[in-house]
């Protein structure tokens, strides 16, 4: 056997006398013998025979002997790593290839891939199947989680003392996250950052995001609350000499 397009494989033989000339003929299956070699793909008979008769030696019985010409493997390729974005189903993928035919999934269900690296078995069908075998092919496809949308918390400004609990920022606001706060090095809370005493205070947020989400990492920003301006009331008075 042999694949279509590529050289064919001669039978070989041997003669136990060397006056006998050996004739080659090929024909598909049912058809009629000839010397043409075959080039198509199917089933073929390959039939040796003497090719003159000499007394010197008695003529070959005939031989025949069954042989295929296969498909052969279409030439064709396709990225073997495709990434995309959290929410892509395989509908959405758009599978882009060289060669004589179309890439399809194997598997056609429509459905939403998960974070992280994801086998899909992909197969060809060529154009022309008769030729060509149809052929698979397992690619990767990363899927990268989506970014989180989200406000900044804002400073607010012009803060004075005032005995009381005071709110340092104006707070943000995250979609498929929640965000968190923290004044100096104190704990992360959801609470937004209240502070007493003069000073300035670094305020850092960061939001941790929802699954299927990044993460928005770690920010601050600087908030002074100012010192109150003393205020203080002299009253006038008179003395009487001596």
């Amino acid at each position: 056997d042999w694949e279509y397009g590529k050289p064919h494989i001669r039978p070989e033989y041997a003669v136990s006398n060397s006056y006998l000339d050996i004739k080659i003929e090929y024909r598909h299956i049912n058809g009629e013998f000839s010397t043409a070699i075959p080039t198509e793909v199917g089933e073929y008979e390959v039939r040796l025979t003497s090719e003159i008769n000499d007394l010197r030696a008695a003529p070959l019985e005939e031989v025949i002997l069954k042989f295929r010409i296969n498909k052969t493997n279409p030439l064709c390729s396709i990225e073997s790593i495709i990434n995309v974005d959290y929410g892509t189903r395989l509908s959405d993928i758009e599978l882009i290839g060289n060669g004589d035919g179309t890439w399809s999934y194997k598997n056609p269900e429509d459905k939403l891939l998960p974070i992280g690296s994801n086998s899909v078995e992909l197969i060809f069908t060529p154009t022309n199947p008769h030729i060509y075998n149809t052929i698979t092919k397992v690619i990767t496809i990363n899927v990268n989680p989506l970014e989180v949308s989200y406000a900044s918390p804002k400073a607010i400004t012009n803060l004075v003392y005032n005995n009381a609990l005071q709110a340092l920022v104006i707070p943000g606001s995250a979609i498929n996250g929640t965000m968190y706060y923290k004044i100096n090095d104190g704990e992360w809370s959801q609470n937004i950052p209240l502070a007493e005493n003069a000073g300035t205070y670094t305020v850092y947020y960061k939001v941790v995001a929802n699954k299927n989400y990044v993460d928005v990492a770690e920010k601050s920003i600087q908030i002074t609350i100012k010192k109150v301006n003393l205020t203080i009331n002299v009253d006038n008075i008179s003395v009487e000499q001596y």
